[in-house]
């Protein structure tokens, strides 16, 4: 079976991903870290050299299709792209899962950190976040109309309400994957 799960920025989908993959025993992808391997560079700079955001989408799509293809008994974390035809004929397939993240703009922000080039948390991040708190809540707000409608055709949506990785993790195992 192929998990993937979809939301919008800082929803939590690596982290639940990955805790999932492990509590499962299935391998764990996270598609901004296989871009990443993919492209040799930063995703700042996979961004910023690539600014056209179908360009990034298309290679995405290429990531994640080799992934799909070459792998089974996997979750995937799928990073906010507009997603066309490819990916809602992936998400239609009988082998896979597709599940949304969901959550309120308060909780997304909490989750938000600020790390530097090589990914790691700047000192000041909480102090920086809540100086441009009026900023980030205003763009998570965007992000989450922006991306609407590209969750049009994922089923499976899940509302986290703030809870911890675990037990969304816990949750998806009970609702979506019938193991006990």
């Amino acid at each position: 079976m192929k998990i993937l799960i979809f939301g919008v920025s800082c929803v939590g989908k690596s982290t639940v991903g990955n805790l999932l993959s492990k509590k499962i025993n299935y391998k764990f992808y996270d598609l901004d870290e296989e871009t990443v391997k993919y492209c040799n560079m930063s995703i700042d700079m996979f961004i910023e050299f690539y600014d056209s955001r179908i360009e990034r989408d298309s290679i995405r799509e290429e990531i994640l299709s080799n992934i799909i293809e070459n792998e089974s008994n996997m979750v995937v974390a799928v990073p906010p792209i507009l997603y066309n035809d490819y990916i809602n004929d992936v998400i239609e397939q009988e082998d896979i899962i597709a599940l949304e993240l969901q959550d309120s703009v308060d909780n997304i922000f909490s989750r938000l950190i600020f790390t530097d080039e090589n990914g790691k948390t700047l000192t000041d991040s909480e102090k920086y976040k809540n100086k441009h708190k009026n900023h980030y809540l205003n763009e998570i707000k965007e992000d989450i109309e922006f991306y609407k409608p590209s969750f049009t055709k994922i089923n499976n949506k899940l509302y986290i309400d703030g809870k911890s990785a675990n037990e969304v993790a816990d949750q998806i195992i009970k609702k979506y994957l019938n193991i006990k």
